[in-house]
Parts: C-alpha cells; sequence; structure tokens
C-alpha cells in the first residue's frame, strides 16, 4: 500500500540467525524441516498485543484455515524455485489477499536484473527437505534469516485442495517470492507487520544501497518531473512508484505500488 508507511527499523525483530542453525537444519534426518521460531501458528500471521489495523487480524482469522507446503497444495509436479527459466523475473510476483505490493513491487524491480534478487538468497534451487536462507540490510548490515517452506493457507473446495492465502506461486510456476514473503515476515515478526509501506523501504531493505523518494511535481512542474526522473531511469535503477491519488486510471488501482520502468 502507497499509505501508512512503517519505518523499518521499528518493523525488524532484531533477530538474525546464524549459518549453523540452518545448516543444521537444513541436514538433518530425513525429514521435512520445521522452523520452530517461526511455526505455522497464529503469533506469525498477526500479534494481538501489538496490531495497526484489527481488520487485517480479522481477514486472517477468518480466510487462513491451515498452513500447508507448496508440495501439499494443489499443484501438478513438483515445486520449482525460479521457475522455467532459472532465475528470477519480474512477471514472478502474483500478489493475493496480503496488502504487501510495497515490498512485492521492490523485488519485482530488482528481479528485472536477476543476479540483483539472487544475492538476497542461499538457494538456487527447491529444496527437498524445505529449508531457505534470504538476508536483509537491517540497520546497516546484512542480517540472515532462516525459514521452512509452510505457507499459510485455505482450502479450495471444489478441489478440496490446499492454496496459498498471501502472494502464491508466479504463473510460470516459480515459488520465489511466496519464500521471500514469509521471511521478510519472520524479520518484521509476523505477516500483519509488513502490511502498508513504501517502495524505497523495501529497496533498501534487499540492495543495501541509498535511496531517495522523490516526490512528484504537477501542473505547470511536469518538466520539473521530467527532467529529474528521465535521467534516473536510464541508469537501470530498481524503481518504484504508488498510485494514485483519487480515482485509478488505465487499470491502475489506487492505494497500491508498482515498478516504475521507464518515462516515455
Amino acid at each position: 500500500m502507497a499509505a501508512g508507511c512503517r519505518n523499518g527499523i521499528n518493523r525488524w525483530n532484531e533477530t538474525s540467525e546464524s549459518w549453523s542453525t540452518f545448516k543444521n537444519a537444513h541436514a538433518a534426518g530425513t525429514g521435512l524441516f520445521e522452523d520452530q521460531s517461526f511455526g505455522a501458528v497464529q503469533s506469525s500471521l498477526y500479534n494481538t498485543s501489538f496490531l495497526s489495523d484489527m481488520a487485517d487480524a480479522d481477514d486472517m482469522k477468518k480466510a487462513i484455515e491451515g498452513w500447508a507446503r507448496p508440495s501439499e497444495m494443489g499443484f501438478e509436479g513438483k515445486p520449482s524455485f525460479w521457475g522455467p527459466t532459472g532465475q528470477p523475473i519480474p512477471e514472478g510476483v502474483h500478489q493475493q489477499n496480503l496488502g504487501d505490493c510495497w515490498f512485492l513491487a521492490s523485488a519485482s524491480a530488482l528481479a528485472e536484473v536477476p543476479i540483483r534478487l539472487k544475492r538476497t538468497v542461499w538457494n538456487d534451487s527447491y529444496d527437498e527437505k524445505g529449508a531457505f536462507r534470504f538476508f536483509f540490510w537491517v540497520k546497516n548490515k546484512w542480517e540472515s534469516i532462516n525459514i521452512d517452506d509452510r505457507l499459510p493457507a485455505k482450502k479450495d473446495y471444489i478441489s478440496n485442495k490446499w492454496m496459498p492465502w498471501m502472494t502464491t506461486r508466479s504463473k510460470q510456476g516459480a515459488w520465489w517470492m511466496p519464500l521471500m514473503e514469509k521471511a521478510y515476515a519472520k524479520l518484521d515478526q509476523n505477516y500483519e507487520r509488513i502490511i502498508a509501506g513504501m517502495g524505497y523501504e523495501g529497496l533498501r531493505t534487499l540492495t543495501g544501497m541509498p535511496t531517495v523518494y522523490i516526490k512528484l511535481n504537477r501542473g505547470a512542474d511536469l518538466d520539473a518531473s521530467w527532467k529529474t526522473l528521465k535521467p534516473l531511469t536510464g541508469k537501470n535503477y530498481p524503481m518504484t512508484t504508488p498510485c494514485c491519488n483519487g480515482a485509478g486510471v488505465d487499470g491502475l488501482v489506487t492505494g497500491h505500488a508498482y515498478t516504475l520502468l521507464d518515462l516515455v
């Protein structure tokens, strides 16, 4: 969402996880990994003692019926991390019910140059034990987050199969975005904590690079906005933009975040 930004420092639960913790989980036994520190429980969805909007928690409580791994959901074939391309692509982002479009738009912007996003992930393929490790820039250093692949889910009562309630896999079959979203929710304590934000916060978290918010000028100052932004698009920076004040136009949705590709 474009409105209601929360500061990244305040989101963070000040927990970074060691390589040895992930390595042990990744190597343990023959069973599937279950992350005990961010379990398939209500507290991973929302914390009733710290809510920005009770309606968001109510939505989750009513709609999320359980947790399921991608291998347990109603999709054919084995889960794929990157999909058929073998790397992240912007079309790999498929938002559903969680209002974290600002973070998803940031990830999509990074995926325009796949290596930028690959740097945030330890895995380069779908782990058969469901163990994944991601890296986020917080308070001027990289923090590590380990997760399993159990995702908040709802039942499709036509097929009687589990389906993701949050972000789902891409149309090409890639699961990197739902898993990154879960890792970011864990970094920030729960899923409810990542509802509402600004794209520059997501870009900072995923790149560790300086980010800037540029306020667009309107009316007679459109030329000034063009002169400011056009040179930046030519440098291939990852960019996002909120939209829109008032009614959306040309299919764009008010209060939504998008990747900014170019100015023409």
